[in-house]
């Protein structure tokens, strides 16, 4: 199987869904110019570069239109035409700060506690729905099914989390709370399987 690269920090991908290292998600990956295939070649060991950093430098490369793609180690290709520019884009490249690598990491730690909550969420809605399918006129369900809606519709999709989906979620878990204010007991239980199907595969 061939590994798949990061085009932003060069990091191996584990997930089709972006970068673990510089959390960038794959429907913004910028995809850079391909090298010409017999073009002679220069390669960057780019290993001791932080995500950060590496992604500031390949941030400058698209700036210049340099074509580059990422191998095995961290090690940046480029065309040796573009060496001389390559060089340069590498010395104006400066190093985040310690400050900005800390803000770095709180960010991700804020985004990884986020996700956590919003899937905990999204866990007790499967569970809420659930017990309407079966129990619509279940007082404490009504009650577990509100505050997590509540929950996951002032989330954003947890990372890796398709947005459309996330979004169709929260409409059901919407038109679900809608069926409960004047719906039928034949209704909530239409609308909360509905909302329970479209969790199941999440949780």
């Amino acid at each position: 199987m061939t590994t798949q690269f990061c085009p932003v920090c060069g990091n191996p991908l584990a997930a089709l869904d972006g970068c673990d290292a510089c959390r960038t998600p794959s429907s913004e990956f910028p995809w850079p110019r391909s090298l010409a295939l017999d073009a002679d070649e220069v390669r960057y060991d780019l290993s001791d570069w932080e995500p950060l950093h590496r992604a500031v430098l390949t941030d400058k490369l698209r700036e210049l239109d340099v074509p580059y793609r990422f191998e095995s180690g961290i090690v940046m290709v480029v065309a040796a035409p573009d060496e001389e520019r390559v060089d340069t884009a590498l010395d104006e490249t400066e190093a985040p700060t310690e400050e900005e690598l800390a803000l770095a990491e709180d960010g991700d730690e804020e985004a990884i506690e986020s996700d956590e909550a919003a899937m905990d969420a999204l866990s007790a809605l499967y569970t809420a729905a659930d017990r309407l399918v079966r129990h619509p006129d279940s007082a404490h369900a009504v009650e577990e099914l509100e505050a997590a809606a509540t929950a996951v519709k002032g989330s954003a999709p947890p990372w890796g989390f398709d947005a459309q989906a996330w979004s169709r979620i929260g409409d059901a878990a919407t038109a679900l709370r809608e069926e409960l204010q004047a719906g039928t007991l034949g209704e909530v239980m239409l609308a909360a399987e509905t909302l329970r199907d479209l969790v199941r595969d999440h949780v």
